[in-house]
């Protein structure tokens, strides 16, 4: 009887999590988190509150998350048993078949999936895209009960104690990171992906030198095909050198040689 309810405690729960938990969208929740929440917070020498529903250890896919591990886009790696995926998505199955037990089963875990309105989800991840009527009918009256869901979680999602002035910049942040988009104006954007300062320099120094080998190399076919330059320049020389070059005598001066000796004979 006891092994039986420890049984369903520990599978049977799990795997109705996990069923009604959506692994992609819970995706691209922890993306928006861990980039435009927890990054900021921890640059400022801060920390989402463990009461925040968005917490990292309220993830109830957090701790497999851990132990996936990506050593390419094509080799991701299960930690547990060492098998390797081409695709993250496949790492994911496995999980599901195979690590059902390690999914977080405490009382105050959450699916970021939960939250995919407040995120939009399907419209970051590309599924969802607008026409005429979504941009016509939409009014902001239909976008504010939303929008306050939203403000309530981000609420909940301040540190209890930093100061006044620390409390409005957290929340400034955070409304310009995931509420701001909750409006008629800005419910369809994208927000676009920071790109690290190293990589901007890189961008910009392969760009040069592309450009400066494209101007090398149309200099260098303009002078070559549609100046003298390089012909006025060239002299070309069959004879190899230390050879004499040898003349071959035209057709009239054989004739007239020919004639010369026949007179002599004669």
């Amino acid at each position: 009887m006891y092994y039986m309810a420890f049984l369903f405690l520990v599978v049977i729960r799990p795997l109705e999590a996990n069923n009604r938990c959506s692994r992609q969208k819970s995706r691209i929740v922890r993306n928006v988190i861990n980039s435009k929440m927890v990054l900021p917070f921890e640059l400022l020498d801060a920390e989402l509150p463990i009461s925040c529903p968005l917490h990292p250890h309220r993830d109830m896919y957090r701790i497999q998350e851990d132990n996936k591990i990506m050593e390419s886009m094509s080799k991701w790696t299960c930690n547990y048993c060492g098998k390797a995926f081409v695709a993250e998505d496949f790492v994911d199955k496995h999980f599901d078949n195979r690590h059902m037990n390690e999914i977080v089963a405490k009382e105050n875990i959450v699916c970021l999936a939960d939250y995919c309105d407040v995120f939009r989800c399907d419209i970051i991840a590309g599924v969802r895209k607008p026409d005429y009527w979504d941009f016509a009918l939409c009014m902001e009256d239909d976008m504010k009960e939303i929008l306050e869901e939203c403000n309530k979680l981000m609420e909940d999602c301040i540190p209890k104690y930093i100061t006044v002035n620390e409390t409005k910049h957290f929340r400034d942040l955070l409304q310009d990171a995931v509420c701001s988009y909750l409006t008629c104006n800005k419910f369809w954007e994208i927000p676009k992906k920071e790109t690290p300062d190293g990589k901007i320099a890189l961008y910009v120094v392969m760009t040069l030198l592309i450009l400066f080998a494209l101007l090398v190399y149309y200099c260098v076919f303009y002078q070559f095909y549609y100046t003298d330059t390089f012909s006025d320049s060239i002299v070309y020389d069959p004879t190899p050198r230390g050879r004499h070059r040898m003349v071959h005598p035209s057709y009239q001066e054989v004739r007239q040689r020919t004639t010369a000796k026949r007179g002599s004979v004669a």
